[in-house]
């Protein structure tokens, strides 16, 4: 049993929608001063209503600007792939930029560390950041926005960078 507090505490909330959808009556027990406390929670009206909540969920983005501000995604320069999370990500991302009206530029920046070759590290680090550009273009962002730069082997590596894999670095830019 929770204790009121002001603070709810809800572990798993879809069975008791399910219930409150399906007709039946909720009881949520509570403590107060050491006293029991049941509370039952009518469904009256209460598919009309989850259903207003539901559609209104449903069109919330899933990222918020300080999520999709300053992204990095590590890919390898031979098989650009990406991981089940990274695609979600880069849904999030693309679904905040079509929402908004005040995104300036898209700056996706390519960096490669690895013992070849100067020339080898741009041209390295321009793939994997045309790869991302790409993704982000069949995704429905303008060409336009997205401006894709190739750094080479300038920046060191960062400390989460896997072994022979390249760094992309997504930034919104925001008016």
């Amino acid at each position: 049993m929770a204790s009121l507090t002001g603070e709810v505490l809800i572990e798993e909330a879809a069975p008791i929608l399910d219930a409150l959808y399906q007709g039946d009556w909720v009881h949520i027990g509570l403590m107060q001063a050491d006293k029991p406390l049941t509370v039952a929670v009518s469904n009256v009206r209460f598919p009309t209503a989850v259903t207003a909540f539901l559609d209104c969920k449903n069109q919330l983005l899933p990222m918020g600007y300080r999520q999709v501000r300053d992204s990095t995604f590590y890919l390898s320069p031979n098989a650009a792939t990406l991981t089940a999370e990274e695609w979600h990500r880069i849904d999030g991302i693309a679904r905040y930029i079509r929402s908004q009206n005040t995104i300036k530029a898209v700056l996706v920046d390519g960096y490669m560390n690895s013992n070849a070759r100067s020339s080898v590290k741009l041209r390295q680090s321009k793939e994997i950041a045309d790869e991302v550009a790409s993704l982000f273009v069949e995704k429905g962002i303008a060409p336009a926005l997205i401006e894709v730069r190739a750094h080479g082997g300038r920046y060191p590596q960062d400390e989460n960078q896997p072994a022979g894999k390249g760094r992309v670095r997504v930034r919104i830019v925001q008016l």
